[in-house]
C-alpha cells in the first residue's frame, strides 16, 4: 500500500531487456534500509526488490509491466519517483495507492499559474469512465486531485473549411473572453490567418471542404520550439496546440525578402493538419544541428521554432551578390528542422502543373 506522496528520486543505473520483460537497476538514497522483497513504488508502479548493493538496487520487470507503464522508456541517467511500502498503522497523507498501475497518458500541457503549475493529461477513454472532478488520481506515483474533467480533446478547424458533420458535434469560437478576441485579431493582421477559428467538440464525423492540396499531418511536439510555417498552410489541429506569432529575427530581414514579419506557430503537443502542394514524399527534411542552411527563394515551407530565420544577401557586398547571380537567400540557423518544397508557398499545384506541361 502507498499513498502517492514521492519521498524523494533514484536515479536509473540500468535498462536490461531479458526475456519479453526487463531488469531495472536504480539508485536509491534510501536503498540500505531495503531487503529482498520489499516492496518499492516507482514512478507509481509496485515493483519487488530482487537485488540491493548498498544504494544500488534491481528490480525485474514482467512483460505486462512493461505494456501497461512508461518504466520502459527508461533510460541510465534519468530520474525516478519513488516511495516505501507503508504499514497500515501509519498515517495517509495522500490517498489509497495500490501501485497497480492501468494504463499510461500523454502530457498535453504544463504551465506555470502563480505559484502553482497546471498538468493537463489525455487518458484513454477505458479510464475516463472512471474519474469524476476533485476526484484523486495517480500520476508517476504521485497523488493528484483532478481540477477539471474536460473530456475529449477538440479539433480547431481554418474558418470555412468546414462542409458537413455526422453526429453530436458543437461548434464553439474558442474565444476565452474580449482580451482573447483582440489578441486573436491582432495575430490575424499580421499571419493573414483568420483571426477567429471554429473549434469542434464532441463524438461524430466532420468532413472538410474538397481541395487540391495534399494534406499532412504532423505531432507538433516533434518539432523543437513549434512548427513555424508559411501562410494558407494551416487546416486543423487538436485543441491541444497553441496557435501563436513567430517573428522574423531582424525587422531589416523582412525588408529584404519583400515578405511579412511574422508566421504562424504552432506550439505544444497534438496533432495539426496541414495544406501542401507537394505530397510528403517530395519535401525534402533537413536537420540542423547548430548549423546554416541558406535557401535561393521561398522553397522553405516549415521550419523548427527554434530557429533563427532572417534574410540576407548571398553575398558579403552588392557586388559580391551579383557576381555570385544570386540576390538574397533565406537563413536559417541553429538546431531544428526545416521542409523544403519543389514549388513556391505562391504556386498552387494547378498552375505549376500547367506551366511545366507548356514547357
Amino acid at each position: 500500500m502507498f499513498t502517492g506522496l514521492v519521498e524523494t528520486t533514484g536515479t536509473v543505473e540500468g535498462f536490461t531487456p531479458i526475456n519479453g520483460g526487463a531488469r531495472l537497476t536504480l539508485i536509491i538514497p534510501f536503498g540500505h534500509e531495503l531487503s529482498l522483497g520489499d516492496s518499492v513504488a516507482v514512478n507509481g508502479c509496485c515493483l519487488t526488490v530482487d537485488a540491493l548493493e548498498g544504494e544500488r538496487i534491481s528490480f525485474d520487470l514482467l512483460s505486462q509491466t512493461l505494456r501497461v507503464t512508461s518504466l520502459g522508456t527508461l533510460k541510465p541517467g534519468m530520474l525516478v519517483n519513488l516511495e516505501r511500502a507503508m504499514s497500515a498503522m501509519d498515517r495517509f497523507g495522500g490517498h489509497f495507492v495500490m501501485g497497480h498501475v492501468d494504463n499510461t497518458g500523454t502530457i498535453t500541457a504544463l504551465e506555470p499559474v502563480g505559484q502553482d503549475h497546471r498538468l493537463e493529461v489525455r487518458i484513454p477513454d477505458e479510464l475516463a469512465r472512471y474519474c469524476i472532478d476533485k476526484g484523486s488520481i495517480t500520476i508517476d506515483g504521485i497523488s493528484l486531485t483532478i481540477a477539471n474533467l474536460n473530456g475529449k480533446v477538440g479539433l480547431v478547424l481554418q474558418a470555412g473549411a468546414m462542409q458537413y458533420i455526422v453526429g453530436n458535434v458543437q461548434a464553439t469560437t474558442g474565444l476565452k473572453g474580449v482580451g482573447d478576441f483582440l489578441g486573436k485579431m491582432v495575430k490575424s493582421s499580421v499571419t493573414k490567418e483568420s483571426a477567429i477559428k471554429p473549434e469542434y467538440v464532441g463524438t461524430g464525423v466532420l468532413v472538410t471542404e474538397p481541395t487540391y492540396k495534399y494534406l499532412l499531418t504532423e505531432n507538433v511536439g516533434d518539432w523543437t520550439g513549434g512548427l513555424v510555417m508559411e501562410d494558407g498552410m494551416f487546416l486543423a489541429c487538436e485543441s491541444t496546440v497553441k496557435h501563436e506569432i513567430q517573428a522574423r529575427s531582424s525587422l531589416s530581414s523582412a525588408a529584404l525578402g519583400n515578405e511579412g514579419l511574422f508566421n504562424l506557430r504552432l506550439a505544444g503537443n497534438g496533432v495539426c493538419v496541414l495544406e501542401s502542394n507537394v505530397p510528403r514524399s517530395e519535401i525534402v527534411e533537413i536537420d540542423l544541428q547548430d548549423d546554416v542552411l541558406k535557401v535561393d527563394g521561398s522553397f522553405a515551407i516549415c521550419w523548427s521554432g527554434s530557429l533563427s530565420f532572417t534574410v540576407e544577401r548571398s553575398g558579403k557586398t552588392l557586388l559580391g551578390s551579383a557576381a555570385s547571380g544570386e540576390g538574397l537567400v533565406n537563413v536559417y540557423k541553429g538546431t531544428g528542422k526545416v521542409w523544403l518544397a519543389p514549388l513556391t508557398p505562391s504556386q498552387s499545384l494547378v498552375s505549376a502543373t500547367h506551366a511545366k506541361n507548356a514547357k
